[in-house]
């Protein structure tokens, strides 16, 4: 284990003892064999299932903050081997797993997922994400409007929303909801990536034109970017890629899942 996941793991320890755990507080060697064994026994510990549950998850999250995807993984497949049906730890692991590059697994995960906790807006929101990177953007739009059913106010479903029907040739209600996704002054520029990504250089031009001047050195070399493609699509060149959405760093979609 890093030196990172064994001084997790002590504030792990210490956050059971000031919970109020009956029994004494565990070291850190105890929760680390905790992690990895699902029902395990650790004498000195005494934890419960549950918590070793949560320590599991705590962990997997910490890494995954850190994007040390592989470790995260494991400590989120440690709790399925517990559970295999949990809803938390199914829909994180599939998070990572998009962050892998392994699509087809978060996809069979997510669906696992949905099957434990049907009513979770995060979850509606992070599987039409991941239709939205597949190009299946009529699923992208039916599970990014469950999420914004179950919960309007869901920032990432309504921005992914304003990305997918950008694609479809929505433009208007696309733009409204980039702006509703708190955009605010990027809000047309978000709409232009996505409708370069969509295969609209035209509209996406207009969309850029009508956008403002970024302020940030970063923001106009990524419109730079956009802008050579699309001349290079006006020169014959063909329809700009799906990759120019990339250089805009993941259009609205903030961190997940999370």
């Amino acid at each position: 284990m890093s030196v990172r996941g064994v001084l997790f793991l002590t504030a792990c320890a210490a956050a059971l003892a000031a919970a109020g755990c009956r029994s004494a507080a565990p070291s850190a060697s105890d929760l680390a064999s905790a992690l990895m064994t699902p029902g395990g026994s650790v004498p000195a510990a005494d934890l419960t299932e549950a918590q070793r549950t949560d320590v599991r998850l705590s962990l997997a999250r910490s890494m995954e903050a850190a994007g040390e995807w592989n470790a995260a993984a494991e400590a989120y497949e440690a709790t399925l081997a517990a559970d295999p049906e949990h809803a938390h730890a199914l829909h994180r692991l599939a998070v990572v797993r998009c962050r892998q590059g392994r699509p087809g697994e978060a996809a069979e995960l997510f669906e696992r997922a949905l099957k434990a906790k049907p009513g979770d807006p995060d979850l509606f929101a992070d599987v039409g994400y991941l239709d939205l990177l597949r190009g299946d953007l009529p699923a992208a739009e039916r599970n990014l409007r469950q999420a914004l059913a179950l919960d309007p106010a869901h920032a990432a479903a309504r921005g992914n929303l304003g990305a997918t029907l950008a694609r479809l040739g929505e433009t208007e209600e696309a733009l409204a909801c980039l702006k509703a996704a708190g955009a605010g002054s990027a809000a047309e520029s978000d709409l232009a990536f996505a409708l370069a990504a969509g295969g609209r250089p035209r509209e996406a031009r207009r969309a850029l034109e009508r956008a403002p001047e970024p302020t940030n050195e970063a923001a106009r070399a990524r419109r730079r970017t956009l802008l050579a493609a699309l001349a290079g699509s006006d020169a014959g060149g063909g329809v700009v890629p799906a990759s120019t959405e990339e250089a805009r760093a993941e259009v609205a979609r903030g961190e997940a899942a999370e």
